[in-house]
C-alpha cells in the first residue's frame, strides 16, 4: 500500500526492486535504524555495469537503493 501511494505522488522507483526510493532526509524523519537507513538510502545504478562497457552518461544511469545496487552487482536484469 505504501509503495503505491508514494509512487502516486512522484517518488521515483528503485530500477532493481521497484519500491519507491526516499531521499535520506525523508528515511531519517521516518526513524530507521543506522543499517535500514544505509541500506535504503538512495544512490545510482549504472544500467549496464561499467564492468560491461557501460558508460557515464544520463542514458546509462537509474535510482535505486544503496542495498539494491550491491546486491545487482554486474549482472543484467535478464541473468537473475
Amino acid at each position: 500500500m505504501e509503495a503505491a501511494r508514494a509512487s502516486s505522488i512522484g517518488y521515483c522507483p528503485c530500477f532493481v526492486c521497484n519500491e519507491p526510493v526516499f531521499t535520506t532526509e525523508e528515511l531519517k524523519q521516518r526513524g530507521l535504524s543506522p543499517k535500514a537507513l544505509n541500506a535504503a538510502r538512495p544512490t545510482y545504478e549504472h544500467i549496464v555495469p561499467k564492468s560491461r562497457g557501460g558508460k557515464d552518461h544520463l542514458q546509462n544511469f537509474a535510482v535505486s537503493h544503496e542495498l539494491c545496487n550491491h546486491k545487482r552487482g554486474n549482472e543484467y536484469d535478464t541473468e537473475k
